[in-house]
């Protein structure tokens, strides 16, 4: 437990741009480490999921950040790390991409050609994003702290690849 987390007195008012839940930690002072990842490529309906760290990122200033079961479980301090614009951005051209073939195969195209091409295009972005989560968690995992990836859904793979390396 670092100095800066016991001065940090949650019953103030707190502000998420001081960090996760208002609490205002580095990475380096933090056991758990948010790692966000918006990606809603794959997401056949709707939009919106991509965007869901920078809310959960928001919305954590108004979380009781005491627990009758763990007392001041922010005291281990949390951290997440910034958003990843260019992974956002990769994910709003992809996304396009992924809605134009959906939207083929439900009408029945008979192009192939451009569906296979679309397909590649999503799959090979995909892999992408997955080397850039497994790179953000590897990197987590060197420093022996506890991390979470975060974004549509628990994102299986990329996160748990280093964790059987260790």
């Amino acid at each position: 437990m670092s100095d800066k987390t016991v001065k940090f007195d949650p019953t103030t008012t707190i502000s998420a741009e001081f960090g996760i839940f208002g609490i205002p930690m580095t990475e380096e002072e933090s056991k758990v480490v948010l790692v966000p990842v918006p990606w809603e490529v794959t997401t056949s309906y709707g939009e919106g999921a991509s965007r869901g760290p920078q809310i959960i990122r928001q919305a954590s200033e108004q979380i009781d950040l005491f627990d009758i079961e763990v007392g001041k479980a922010y005291e281990v301090g949390y951290h997440m790390r910034d958003f990843p614009e260019d992974l956002c951005a990769m994910n709003d051209k992809f996304k396009a991409v992924a809605q134009e073939l959906i939207e083929m195969r439900t009408n029945l195209s008979e192009d192939e050609k451009k569906m296979n091409s679309l397909a590649a295009q999503v799959n090979e972005a995909c892999e992408e994003m997955s080397q850039w989560v497994y790179d953000q968690c590897s990197d987590v995992l060197k420093k022996r702290k506890t991390f979470r990836p975060g974004g549509r859904r628990p994102l299986h793979a990329p996160w748990s690849y280093p964790c059987g390396e260790r």
